[in-house]
């Protein structure tokens, strides 16, 4: 197997729901890499119940959905400028300025830019990869940007 451990900061402490994470339950991301192939993906899997595939995705492409979701964000004054930071303002203006919210968030959620990152190639390839078989996206992605301190909760 290659890829390498990545360090957990042991100085910080992690915080879920308002209360902190014992340290025993804090570990290092196993980095592993799609090219590892799938008894490798399939082992980190069902060895840690995760895949961390860092790299995987195109840096550009990323930056590209970050640049329009918090472009849309922006305009309802949920983000400051420059809107590329991501800097919550903590206030939104999204019910006022928006006729249509589950619209407005398909909009977020759905833009050119993030689907060609959650529906690129490479995510369907690595999933064919992982699973021996063909892998489908979801008809509809929901992001879910929060400001530092805050959760959506662990779901799935």
């Amino acid at each position: 197997m290659t890829g390498k451990n990545l360090s957990v900061p042991t100085e910080r402490k992690f915080v879920l729901r308002g209360g902190v994470i014992p340290d025993e339950l804090v570990r290092s991301l196993h980095d592993s890499t799609a090219r590892d192939g799938r008894e490798a993906l399939q082992y980190r899997m069902q060895e840690d119940g995760y895949v961390f595939l860092r790299g995987l995705l195109d840096p550009d492409e990323v930056l590209a959905a970050r640049r329009e979701v918090f472009s849309r964000l922006f305009t309802v004054d949920e983000i400051r400028a420059p809107a590329i930071d991501g800097i919550a303002t903590g206030r939104s203006r999204r019910r006022e300025l928006t006729d249509n919210l589950p619209e407005f968030w398909k909009s977020v959620s759905e833009g050119p830019a993030v689907c060609r990152v959650s529906h690129s190639t490479v995510v369907q390839e690595t999933m064919r990869t992982l699973f021996g078989e063909l892998a489908r996206p979801q008809d509809y992605v929901w992001v879910r940007p929060r400001p530092v301190g805050w959760s959506t909760g662990l779901h799935y």
